[in-house]
C-alpha cells in the first residue's frame, strides 16, 4: 500500500516563483500567465456604466470564439496593484495577452465586432 505524504509536504502553488516584476498575485499567475491561450484581461468596475455596458458584448464574443481565448475579469478597486503594474488609466480597459506578452491594448467602451476583431485577429 503507498505511504501517505503529509500536507506539509505537498509544495503548495504560492511557491512557484512569479515571472520577474509581476505583482505576487497567485490567481493572476493561474489565470494568465499560465494559460495556454490568449488571454483578455477586462480592466474595470461595478461603478462604471460602460464597463457594466461592455461586460455581455465581451461574453458573448468570448462564446462565439470556441475557446480560441479566454476572459479574466479584473475589478480595479479590488486588484489596484495590478491595473498600477499595467498602467490602466481609464476604465473599461481591455489587454489582450498572448505567450506572455501584451499584444493588444484598449480603453473604452467597443462594439461587437470592433471585439471580434480586438481578441481573434492574428496576432502580428
Amino acid at each position: 500500500e503507498p505511504v501517505p505524504v503529509p500536507i506539509a509536504a505537498i509544495p503548495l502553488a504560492k511557491d512557484i516563483p512569479l515571472p520577474p516584476g509581476m505583482p505576487d498575485d497567485q490567481w493572476f499567475y493561474d489565470e494568465v500567465v499560465k494559460s495556454e491561450v490568449p488571454v483578455l484581461i477586462d480592466f474595470g468596475a461595478t461603478w462604471c456604466p460602460p464597463c457594466r455596458a461592455l461586460k455581455p458584448i465581451i461574453h458573448e464574443v468570448e462564446g462565439q470564439a470556441n475557446g480560441r481565448f479566454k476572459v479574466v475579469m479584473v475589478d480595479v478597486d479590488q486588484r489596484p496593484y495590478l491595473s498600477d503594474h499595467f498602467q490602466v488609466t481609464g476604465i473599461p480597459h481591455l489587454k489582450l495577452i498572448h505567450q506572455g506578452q501584451i499584444v493588444r491594448t484598449s480603453t473604452g467602451l467597443m462594439e461587437r465586432d470592433e471585439l471580434l476583431k480586438f481578441a481573434l485577429d492574428p496576432v502580428k
